[in-house]
C-alpha cells in the first residue's frame, strides 16, 4: 500500500510507465525481428515490433487485453514476443502464452522475457 497525502491506494497491479527492455536485450531483439513481421505483447514503453500491444501505454499500436483475446487472425506473425507481468496468477500465464501461440505462424518464434526457467528447455534460448 502506498500512502499519498490523504489517499491510500494499492499499486501492485498498476502499469509502470518507466518499463522498457534492458538495452542488450533490446539490441538482440532488434536483430532477431529484422525483416520479420513481429508483434510485441505487453510492450510497455518499448518501440520494438511492427505491431505493439498493451492496455495502458501510448507506445502501443493496438490497445488490447490479451486475456480477452487479441483481434489478430491465427498464424499472423513471424515473431511474437513480450515481457508479461509475471506477478499475474499462474492460470493467466498459460492463457497469455496460448494466445501468443495462436497468432504466431507455423514455425514462427515466440520470445518471453522471464526470470524463471521452464521445465523443458528444448528449443529455448536463454539470454543471461
Amino acid at each position: 500500500m502506498l500512502k499519498n497525502k490523504d489517499k491510500t491506494r494499492d499499486t501492485k497491479d498498476q502499469f509502470k510507465k518507466a518499463w522498457s527492455w534492458p538495452k542488450r536485450v533490446e539490441i538482440y531483439m532488434k536483430s532477431l525481428i529484422k525483416d520479420k513481421y513481429s508483434c510485441h505483447i505487453f510492450c510497455g514503453n518499448s518501440e520494438l515490433g511492427n505491431i505493439r500491444v498493451d492496455i495502458e501505454t501510448d507506445k502501443a499500436t493496438h490497445k488490447e487485453d490479451i486475456f480477452n483475446g487479441l483481434s489478430f487472425a491465427d498464424d499472423t506473425f513471424d515473431v511474437v514476443f513480450g515481457d508479461p507481468p509475471w506477478k499475474m496468477p499462474y492460470h493467466l500465464r498459460s492463457k497469455a502464452i496460448y494466445e501468443m501461440r495462436r497468432i504466431t505462424k507455423k514455425n514462427g518464434l515466440i520470445v518471453l522475457n522471464c526470470n524463471w526457467h521452464p521445465n523443458n528447455l528444448k528449443g529455448c534460448l536463454l539470454l543471461e
